[in-house]
């Protein structure tokens, strides 16, 4: 179970870092007219704070694993080389941050799905919709609110 959840992990962070590509070519629709700029920025900010602990959680598994002197093996298929050498305070200090980095991810997605949620229903501005990709916005408009 330890090997999945590490590839899991692996996995994350080959998703998180594609999904920072694409954004750099992706089409975004413009911010609601009526969104104040301090909730434009905090929610950028917000955005950035969690491609950030999507990226650092599994380098901190990945290094852990390594000082504990263990291997990975991604999907029990491929050896991951370690990229440190086995030291058992580092590693303690790497569980800390990484059950620390854990729980500030998951407080963090919380937060960002409850104002989603919240900008959708109670204020109806759409935002699930203005979520989806361009060609299936159209169809979300046509379909009407959730």
């Amino acid at each position: 179970m330890i090997q999945l959840h590490r590839s899991f992990g692996l996995t994350l962070w080959v998703v998180t870092l594609l999904r920072l590509i694409w954004r750099q070519f992706a089409e975004f629709p413009d911010w609601p007219a009526n969104l104040p700029r301090r909730l434009r920025i905090a929610a950028s900010a917000a955005e950035y704070l969690l491609y950030g602990l999507l990226l650092l959680q599994p380098i901190l598994g990945l290094l852990y694993t390594n000082a504990r002197g263990n291997v990975v093996h991604f999907y029990l298929l491929v050896r991951i080389p370690p990229l440190i050498a086995q030291h058992k305070e580092l590693g303690e200090k790497l569980i800390a941050a990484h059950e620390f980095v854990a729980s500030v991810l998951l407080l963090v997605i919380a937060m960002h799905a409850s104002m989603i949620l919240y900008r959708h229903f109670a204020r109806r501005e759409n935002t699930l919709n203005r979520m989806l990709p361009k060609a299936l916005r159209s169809q979300a408009r046509q379909a009407g609110p959730l």
